[in-house]
């Protein structure tokens, strides 16, 4: 007995489809019955683990700070949750620069669930910058010779400073020739819903320029549109600009 749980030694169970607990306490006190229990028999999974909150590519700068949080799950016990990663640099992307296991945290045949978080830093951890690194959690179980788990892999891609300002100012680059695009048409929208409306009304009020006019407004909802995603990403790109000391506030102040 432990508090309010209690175990026993291990028992040859082959099959057997049913049991009953007796118990007595220190005083001599016992139940009054049995409590029955069935017993199905269901085959051991391997655990199931993850970082449910890491992309599946993800970019950082070398002295950014990445907390990776990762859970393992298994019906009869988790033993241990660990991280495993490899950098790898782009010249040479088959051979691993550095590898690297680390134990998260233990777990019990009680943790159903075991979950903890990993800080990667790769100035901190040697990772040079222009590389990429696999990174997955891995979790064991207690099954006799089982291989661990292993999430997906996800992809970090380690950036120096002057890759990432480059890689920011082409997307910008981007953006300006995309709101250039969406200028241009724009304007030939409004001249055309100009030439529309300036029509005699007896042929404004035939078919073909109401149907001019219903395709000239669907065309003015489409642009709408585009010019929306165009902010949204413009407003995310000059966020990650500003992770960048490298980048001057002239350059951040034409972007805005």
């Amino acid at each position: 007995m432990a508090g309010n749980d209690f175990s026993s030694v291990s028992l040859n169970l082959e099959n057997v489809s049913g049991c009953a607990f007796r118990w007595q306490d220190n005083l001599g006190l016992a139940a009054k019955a049995p409590w029955p229990l069935s017993l199905q028999w269901q085959k051991d999974l391997p655990p199931l683990v993850r970082c449910p909150e890491l992309a599946t590519a993800t970019a950082m700068l070398e002295d950014e700070v990445l907390e990776i949080k990762m859970e393992g799950e298994d019906d009869y016990g988790v033993r241990d949750l660990n991280v495993n990663w490899e950098c790898f640099g782009r010249e040479q992307p088959k051979t691993a620069l550095i590898k690297q296991d680390f134990k998260i945290k233990d777990g019990s045949t009680q943790a159903k669930k075991v979950a903890g978080s990993y800080r990667f830093c790769p100035s901190v951890l040697h990772v040079p910058a222009d590389t990429t690194v696999m990174l997955c959690a891995v979790a064991s179980d207690y099954f006799p010779g089982r291989e661990p788990s292993r999430s997906f892999v996800h992809r970090i891609y380690v950036l120096s400073r002057e890759e990432h300002a480059r890689l920011i100012e082409k997307q910008f680059e981007a953006f300006l020739a995309q709101l250039e695009e969406l200028t241009r048409k724009q304007d030939a929208l409004n001249g055309e819903s100009r030439q529309t409306r300036d029509l005699p009304k007896e042929k404004l009020d035939a078919e073909e320029a109401a149907k001019q006019l219903d395709e000239q407004s669907l065309s003015q909802k489409d642009q709408a549109e585009k010019l929306d995603q165009l902010i949204k990403e413009w407003t995310e790109a000059l966020r990650e600009a500003l992770r960048n000391p490298d980048l001057t506030k002239d350059m951040l102040r034409e972007w805005t």
